[in-house]
């Protein structure tokens, strides 16, 4: 809510204080810069986890970004930008065996914050811009819930467990390069594509925790240390969208 306010704030003041064309864009991009570390991080299954059975009913979210993108032209040929995006994390999986039966639901949120400077050219319906941008991206912590049903032979449920599983979140920072390309559709519409790559940081996690419950035993609980820190070039994130003139 509090990142909410500021970036609001953000867009408000640039477009109050900004005395040249403001444009308004929506668009949605991959993963490509942070997935990497993100899915090698947290992972509660093979290779780098803990779990070992295989699946049945895997249903993933598509792993989207979805992005508010604010451009203001300081001069003809060089603009100031600011994105704003969210992505989220589901899955939901299965394990069905004689004597039990496990659901597991997998969940985490990343918000990226992403102010940047390019310089544009146009040619004929075509504009150019290219430039430089340091992303923000702030990880949720990260939920893994296994609920399993215990059967007997005639498959009847005799009890349960519930393991509740977490992750600490964090955050990722880059300097990046991009690249846009736009197309005029009219005075006031575009559509455009973006490449976004470059260096990046990432500061992950701190502990791991567990909480599990078992019908007709007391509950345990259990938590170590689980972090990640590294330095990486990153696989290219690219975006579609279009682009509004609010003038």
């Amino acid at each position: 809510m509090k990142n909410g306010i500021i970036c609001l704030i953000f867009i408000l003041n640039l477009k109050a204080f900004s005395q040249c064309n403001v444009n308004l864009g929506l668009s949605v991009s991959n993963f490509g810069q942070i997935e990497d570390p993100i899915s090698n991080f947290y992972n509660l299954e093979i290779p780098n986890g803990f779990n070992l059975e295989k699946f049945i009913n895997n249903n993933n979210s598509t792993q989207l970004k979805y992005n508010l993108n604010l451009t203001s032209k300081l001069k003809d040929s060089l603009s100031l930008r600011f994105r704003l995006g969210l992505g989220i994390h589901k899955a939901y999986r299965e394990i069905d065996y004689p004597n039990f039966f496990t659901k597991i639901n997998e969940h985490q949120t990343y918000l990226e914050l992403c102010p940047s400077i390019g310089k544009s050219q146009e040619i004929g319906d075509f504009t150019l811009i290219a430039g430089l941008e340091i992303p923000l991206y702030l990880a949720s912590s990260y939920s893994y819930l296994n609920v399993t049903d215990i059967r007997d032979s005639t498959l009847q449920t005799i009890s349960r467990q519930e393991s509740l599983q977490k992750i600490d979140g964090g955050f990722l920072i880059g300097f990046n390069n991009f690249i846009q390309l736009e197309m005029n559709i009219s005075k006031e519409l575009k559509i455009f594509s973006e490449l976004n790559f470059g260096l990046f940081y990432a500061q992950l996690g701190g502990y791991y925790s567990e909480y599990i419950t078992l019908t007709s035993f007391e509950p345990s609980f259990n938590s170590f240390k689980k972090s990640y820190s590294r330095l990486f070039f990153t696989a290219p994130q690219i975006q579609f969208g279009i682009s509004l003139n609010l003038n």
